[in-house]
């Protein structure tokens, strides 16, 4: 797992955007060791745009991923995973590895130590976010009906 995340490392040129990719791992990770059963965690859908751009979308997230324990499925049915190229790709974690804790004190020991040098909170990465949201859309033209 140590080696997917030196990769993602060399792949992602911005701290603050290697903090918000290693986030959302733990985000992950602390989801399904509270809830190891709820397919609401144990299921990505490859193509979400918040996935993407934190952590799917970079050069060494989906290795990650599977490290965490996901595997690529092409799509889901009401009674399990299947193969289906004419839908969406996910990514499950069909069984939680027994590595799943020790590497989520990996990934908080990353964004620790990355934070740390940076004074990046969880908060003010996401203040960040928000902002930069904001802003893109105060360029548009609102019409009011």
């Amino acid at each position: 797992f140590r080696a997917a995340l030196g990769a993602l490392r060399l792949h992602v040129r911005s701290d603050r955007a290697y903090a918000r990719a290693v986030e959302t791992l733990l985000l992950y990770a602390t989801n399904l060791l509270a809830q190891p059963e709820n397919d609401i965690f144990r299921i990505v859908r490859s193509s979400n745009q918040l996935f993407s751009s934190r952590l799917g979308g970079f050069k060494g997230g989906l290795r990650c991923m599977f490290a965490l324990g996901f595997r690529p499925v092409s799509h889901t049915h009401a009674d399990g995973p299947a193969i289906d190229p004419l839908h969406d790709s996910y990514l499950v974690m069909f069984t939680s590895p027994k590595d799943l804790a020790r590497n989520q004190v990996t990934l908080q020991q990353a964004f620790n130590k990355v934070a740390a040098s940076k004074g990046y909170s969880v908060i003010s990465l996401r203040q960040h976010e928000a902002f930069s949201a904001c802003r893109g859309h105060a360029r548009e033209k609102l019409d009011f009906l």
